[in-house]
């Protein structure tokens, strides 16, 4: 089971978890369908959530955080996975098994002082999207490639109208079309190293290719 210290999330839930358990769910996770406080800092959490589940390669639960109750099988999965930079809410969907969410409402904080602040959550969101998504990588390589084919069609109408005898824009336009070309490949070599560093850091987490739930043994002798 966890729960933050803190009890902003209700422990009277736990019940309600563990009912869900007894019907055979391995994962029951608190999902926060409403919450109460700052309403701006509520609507960028619902925004990031649905960003996160846009972005990440496997489906990820909406208003989902650690709150949750697990089953052993699946806190020896977890526990058995040798990453040390861990974003737990990512890895138990990502481990699988049956799961279910249990909507409630987070009550604003009653007591205490939060130790979060705005550069611990975008870090947080930084972790959470770079641990379960790619989406940046291939934005910059699709940025570096159209850089470069803009870059090229301008080279490209420069030459055709030297050779048509057409009046050519000098000066600062090839300065420009020189620059968007340059920058255009280095970025384009950038994500392609980017690339191969994405396929190290999946070789180096050394997550199972897949989770045995069980084995069947033939009882039939040969």
């Amino acid at each position: 089971m966890l729960l933050d210290g803190d009890l902003q999330d209700p422990p009277e839930l736990i019940e309600e978890f563990y009912t869900k358990w007894k019907e055979g769910y391995d994962v029951v996770y608190g999902q926060r369908v409403k919450r109460e406080g700052n309403r701006f800092l509520v609507r960028l959490y619902k925004v990031f959530y649905r960003l996160f589940r846009n972005l990440s390669y496997i489906p990820m639960p909406l208003d989902a955080g650690d709150f949750s109750m697990m089953d052993r099988k699946v806190v020896n999965e977890l526990v058995k996975l040798p990453e040390t930079d861990q974003f737990l809410r990512g890895l138990r969907a990502w481990v699988g098994f049956k799961q279910i969410g249990v909507p409630y409402t987070r009550p604003e904080r009653m007591f205490g002082v939060t130790t979060n602040n705005w550069r611990k959550n975008i870090g947080w969101a930084r972790k959470a999207i770079f641990s379960f998504s790619y989406v940046p990588l291939e934005l910059l390589s699709y940025f570096g490639w159209t850089l470069t084919m803009v870059a090229l069609l301008a080279i490209l109408t420069q030459i055709i109208l030297y050779f048509t005898g057409s009046p050519i824009p000098h000066g600062i336009t090839t300065i420009i079309v020189l620059i968007l070309f340059f920058g255009g490949m280095n970025m384009l070599a950038i994500s392609i190293l980017g690339e191969y560093q994405a396929k190290i850091l999946e070789e180096v987490k050394k997550r199972p290719t897949f989770i045995r739930r069980r084995i069947i043994k033939s009882t039939t002798d040969a």
